[in-house]
This record gives C-alpha cells, sequence and structure tokens, in this order.
C-alpha cells in the first residue's frame, strides 16, 4: 500500500501533496501524522486490501449462486443441500484461510 493510499484511507479529508512516499506539503484539518503515525498507516491499511478484495470476490460468487437455494430452483434437495455447502465455505473464508492473498476457493458444485 502507497502513502498516499493509507493517507486517503486514514485521513480521508486529508488535502496533502505527497512525493516519493513522503509528504511534502500537508493542509489538512487535522495536524500532519508523524512518520510513526503514518508507518502505522500503511500497515494497518496495507493488511486491509487482501481482506477487501477477497470479500469483493466472495460477494460476485455468491451472488451469482444465489439462485439454488429458492424454492422454486428446480434443483433436487440433494444439488441444493450442495450448494448450501459451497455458499457456507465461501462465508467461512476468513476463518479457515490464513493467507488472504493466495486463497483456495471451495469448488462449485457440478
Amino acid at each position: 500500500m502507497s502513502l498516499i493510499d493509507a493517507i486517503m484511507r486514514e485521513w480521508p479529508t486529508a488535502q496533502c501533496v505527497t512525493s516519493d512516499e513522503a509528504i511534502v506539503r500537508w493542509d489538512g484539518p487535522m495536524p500532519q501524522p508523524s512518520a510513526a503515525d503514518l508507518r502505522r498507516a500503511v500497515e494497518r491499511h496495507g493488511r486491509l486490501v487482501p481482506a477487501e478484495r477477497m470479500r469483493a470476490a466472495r460477494r460476485l460468487l455468491l451472488d451469482a449462486c444465489d439462485w439454488t437455494q429458492i424454492a422454486d430452483s428446480q434443483l433436487d434437495e440433494a444439488t441444493r443441500v450442495q450448494w448450501k455447502v459451497y455458499r457456507q465455505a465461501l462465508r467461512d473464508i476468513p476463518k479457515t484461510q490464513t493467507d488472504l492473498t493466495a486463497i483456495v476457493w471451495p469448488t462449485e458444485p457440478a
């Protein structure tokens, strides 16, 4: 995560100019953050990015198979249960995956 990305997330109302990962000018409504504050923001938000990507991808996968859980989907009960298990595995990814940059996605039922 770049410094400017972290600043935009941590201090969204800040108005600043950065160059080579350093603050050149700070015109924000709050005092300019210290170097330690900036390092912590970059680290904190750098960890969030993989989680945000995972959530977005998971949402797309869940949305694509919502129809499988509708009562009139014309799937037999065994197939509906397979989809239900798959969907739960998608929801459990934050608990089951330790590295959100290399997710092993569950396999969609046939």
